[in-house]
């Protein structure tokens, strides 16, 4: 079994061309080596991803367990199961039946190179199914409350591609990229709305927008889903429901594109609850973090409270992404 320089350079164009980054490339491999080995058993194929990845410079190895033979890369990313060995974490892309620590039995050591589950890139299309989505939201004024809209373009090809996506670690989702055309087009429209606003009122006009521009619903009530799986920023801004995560995601993500200032996500893993520390300028009280005072902010308060909260002086937490300006 061999991978031309020649073969390796067309998948290598392919993958560049329709811009896939790790995931969606061992996807598309998935379907080339079906193509290719139509009539291949299963661990044929498994092996002949495996080799590939080998040649691209993933670290990648192959278990055996009762006849089948199972793909696994190392990741930092904990996304989907996997084992550990020697200070590495390796997450399996086929399943076993049972357990996750069944043996090695062919390692490559050359290879180094991680798996990445980033989002940093969506997959390229010649023709796209783009639709407008006018988003509703309340905002307080010194009138009282008024109704304020939002405007974005959405890829609903993308949109397929992530419902195949793993549920991704809260780091992941809020560094995930939106897609271009959906970047300019929201931010474009968020923009004139906090256009000449102070520091304070636009977190409170965000905060505003990832309260009331949803419907709260739990993932595992969420018809639309069979696993807890929480959003990314761009799935967010499609779709009619969220929870505490979803929203805590595009409210880490939205003030740090906006405002470019230190921010944190924080975990209560005996509450099942995040929440978003954001370090206001001059702020001299608050979780006291890397230097910072943060204060911290509930996505799911009911509308007209300030959104603030104290659970962190009483509870256990851990943060689980951080941001601060270069």
């Amino acid at each position: 079994m061999r991978i031309s320089l020649v073969s390796k350079k067309s998948l290598t164009d392919i993958r560049n061309r329709i811009c896939l980054n790790d995931w969606f490339f061992y996807q598309f491999l998935v379907v080339f080596t079906d193509e290719l080995f139509p009539n291949a058993d299963d661990n044929f194929k498994t092996a002949f991803i495996w080799f590939t990845l080998m040649k691209f410079g993933y670290d990648s190895r192959l278990s055996f367990e009762n006849g089948r033979i199972y793909l696994a890369v190392r990741s930092e990313s904990k996304s989907y199961p996997g084992y550990s060995k020697k200070k590495n974490f390796y997450s399996y892309l086929t399943f076993p039946n049972s357990g996750y620590n069944i043996e090695e039995f062919f390692i490559h050591g050359k290879s180094a190179k991680d798996f990445d589950f980033s989002l940093f890139q969506y997959p390229c299309h010649e023709t796209t199914r783009e639709i407008r989505k006018n988003i509703d939201f309340k905002i307080t004024t010194s009138e009282g409350h008024s109704v304020a809209t939002a405007n974005v373009i959405i890829d609903l090809d993308i949109l397929d591609h992530l419902r195949q996506f793993p549920a991704l670690e809260f780091r992941y989702l809020v560094n995930s990229k939106l897609p271009v055309e959906t970047h300019e087009s929201f931010f474009k429209s968020l923009n004139s709305l906090i256009e000449g606003k102070s520091e304070s009122e636009i977190i409170q006009l965000l905060l505003s927008f990832v309260q009331t521009s949803t419907e709260y619903s739990d993932d595992l009530q969420n018809p639309s889903l069979h696993r807890e799986k929480w959003y990314t920023p761009f799935e967010s801004l499609y779709y009619e429901k969220s929870d505490c995560e979803d929203r805590t995601v595009l409210l880490y993500y939205l003030v740090r594109e906006i405002l470019d200032i230190p921010i944190i996500l924080i975990e209560y893993p005996s509450k099942d609850h995040v929440n978003v520390g954001i370090a206001l300028t001059n702020l001299k009280t608050g979780l006291f973090y890397k230097g910072n005072y943060f204060k911290v902010f509930e996505t799911t308060s009911n509308f007209g409270q300030d959104g603030t909260s104290q659970i962190y002086r009483f509870s256990e937490f851990q943060i689980q992404a951080e941001y601060f300006p270069k």
